[in-house]
């Protein structure tokens, strides 16, 4: 490596929410002064030249990004340079195996990293679905359309869920965070469905809630006694509002109840999220694809809101569109497509893609009103970004120790 080590960042830092913008620029501006490393911020361009990258040692992409660049970039590089490290933003596996990065030809000439792989992102997901919430709330009167990031800039605490019921299907390891977001959104029961349920969802749950570092004085939220109203459910109510001096006025009440029988409460639900994954039909197991269709949305109470950002076979969005067309459904957040699978190499999330990926489950030219489409990044929102970009930028210095 040569002393001053060079990197490129290959995604538009002006597009990430505030609070991840300004950490990571002051953690740019600490690494570039102690460790002699040179940061060059690339636009997002997808026509870039042939060895437009050939003088950097390091490039750090973001997979959801609407474009990567290619070995061509980085051709012309001087002998003896040694390998392009490439960085990836991401908690999945190496987005960029499929790429031609590691075809025979370029392999010895690329490294990839993942720093993050195997995090776990249920934190972002879930205060994702909330936020989608929020903008169903305050946006049902817009036409389709793709969104990303910046959707969700002018998005206020104050969209009030105030008194909804919230029907989370499979939430799994996302339950604890989904409960810590709608503690103090107003959300009166949050239904937990698994088609196996028991009591140590909630346990674990309620005692990695009582665990977090998320600014609720101690004391400040009381839970009732764990009641088991029928066979394979479970209730509770957590009291909050008080404080570590006065839990006597903590007169807030969020129920809590786990279900393995998700018809029972669909027709209640004003907000259904869906947290599965896709698998198909066992002999001792029902599949999650197709989970919601034409019966289970013929169950939903009217005008109720759906979000998915599971997988896009969970749904079926035929269903999903005539249910916007007849009102029965009051708004849709979608955040992967069925298509998506199919357009698993193609990660540059280019206009071309989005329109592809779009035009294959909308009638052309037909406008749906209330549903909303983002291309993938729920697992990206800032409380997972900062810990991301942490990673990468520790190993870049890492990197320049060595």
């Amino acid at each position: 490596m040569p002393k001053n080590l060079r990197v490129a960042i290959l995604t538009d830092l002006s597009r990430y929410p505030p609070s991840v913008y300004d950490h990571v620029s002051c953690r740019l501006e600490q690494l570039s002064y102690k460790h002699d490393i040179s940061f060059f911020k690339f636009p997002t361009i997808v026509d870039m030249e042939e060895g437009a990258l050939k003088s950097f040692d390091v490039a750090i992409l973001r997979p959801t990004d609407r474009w990567c660049p290619s070995p061509a970039n980085f051709e012309g590089r001087e002998e003896g340079a040694g390998p392009v490290r490439l960085l990836t933003i991401s908690t999945g596996k190496d987005h960029l195996s499929k790429r031609e990065f590691e075809s025979e030809q370029h392999k010895s000439n690329f490294e990839i990293y993942n720093p993050s792989e195997g995090l776990n992102n249920a934190r972002g997901v879930a205060a994702f679905n909330v936020m989608a919430a929020r903008v169903l709330l305050s946006r049902l009167t817009m036409n389709c359309h793709q969104v990303d990031e910046g959707l969700f800039e002018n998005i206020t605490e104050q969209t009030s869920l105030s008194e909804k019921v919230w029907l989370a299907l499979g939430a799994g390891d996302q339950a604890a965070w989904l409960l810590y977001h709608l503690l103090f959104s107003g959300v009166k029961t949050l239904v937990i469905w698994k088609d196996k349920m028991d009591i140590n969802v909630f346990q674990e749950c309620f005692i990695h809630i009582k665990s977090l570092e998320c600014n609720l004085p101690a004391g400040s939220f009381i839970i009732s006694e764990v009641s088991h109203p029928l066979e394979g459910e479970w209730l509770a109510k957590i009291q909050f509002g008080g404080s570590k001096e006065t839990p006597e006025k903590a007169n807030k009440v969020i129920t809590i109840i786990g279900t393995s029988d998700k018809s029972k409460y669909t027709k209640y639900a004003d907000v259904i999220s869906v947290h599965v994954p896709a698998v198909e039909d066992t002999p001792d197991r029902e599949g999650t694809i197709n989970l919601i269709n034409e019966d289970f949305l013929g169950q939903i109470k009217q005008g109720a809101m759906l979000i998915n950002t599971s997988r896009g076979a969970t749904v079926n969005e035929a269903a999903i569109l005539r249910c916007l067309e007849n009102k029965k459904l009051g708004g849709a957040f979608l955040d992967v497509l069925s298509s998506d699978a199919e357009n698993q190499s193609d990660i540059s999330k280019s206009e071309a893609w989005m329109r592809r990926r779009e035009d294959q489950i909308f009638p052309k030219g037909q406008e749906i009103l209330n549903l909303i489409i983002s291309p993938h990044i729920s697992g990206l929102v800032d409380t997972d970004l900062i810990p991301m970009w942490d990673d990468v930028l520790n190993q870049i210095e890492g990197f320049s120790r060595n």
